[in-house]
C-alpha cells in the first residue's frame, strides 16, 4: 500500500480498505456457461471508494513529477503531464525524465501503465510544428519521440 495511504488513515480503516479489496471475484457469464476468476489488482470499477483510493495513491507521484518545468495533474483516473520549455529538445529530455520517474513509481506499488492509452499533444506557436510520434514503449521502456520543427 502507497505511503501516503499509510500516512493518512487510521491502521483500522486500512484495514477495511484492504478487506474490500482482498478476495474479489470476477464472473462471465455467457449463455448457460460462466466462468470465476480471482481478482488480484485494481479497484471495483464503479465503486464508492475507487475514486478517493486512486487520488490517495496517485497523490505522491503528482507530488513527485511537479515542479522543474512539468505541472502533473490527476482527474478521475487520468493524469495530465504538462512539459514546459523554450526549445523542442528540452521539452523532450523533460517528458523522458517524466516517463522514467512514472515507471519508476509504478515498479515500487507494482503498478504498470498502459502504453496504447498513452498520449502526446504538443502545443506551440510555431506554425509547422511535428511530433515524430507518441512515447514509444519497447523493451519494458519509454522512450520520448525526437521533436522537430519545419520552417517554410
Amino acid at each position: 500500500m502507497c505511503s501516503t495511504c499509510q500516512t493518512w488513515s487510521d491502521h483500522t480503516i486500512v484495514r477495511w480498505v484492504k478487506a474490500t479489496l482482498e478476495g474479489r471475484q470476477a464472473i462471465a457469464t455467457l449463455g448457460s456457461h460462466s466462468r470465476s476468476v480471482a481478482v488480484s489488482r485494481g479497484c471495483p470499477q464503479g465503486g464508492v471508494l475507487s475514486p478517493l483510493l486512486w487520488c490517495l495513491v496517485v497523490d505522491e507521484l503528482l507530488a513527485r513529477l511537479s515542479g522543474g518545468g512539468v505541472y502533473a495533474q490527476g482527474h478521475v483516473d487520468d493524469i495530465c503531464l504538462l512539459a514546459v520549455e523554450k526549445f523542442p529538445n528540452m521539452v523532450s529530455g523533460l517528458i523522458q525524465w517524466v516517463l522514467c520517474a512514472v515507471e519508476a513509481w509504478c515498479g515500487e506499488l507494482g503498478l504498470s501503465v498502459n502504453p496504447d492509452k498513452t498520449g502526446l499533444t504538443a502545443f506551440t506557436r510555431r506554425r509547422n510544428f511535428q511530433v515524430s510520434s507518441n512515447p514509444v514503449y519497447s523493451e519494458g521502456h519509454y522512450n520520448a519521440p525526437c521533436w522537430s520543427s519545419i520552417w517554410e
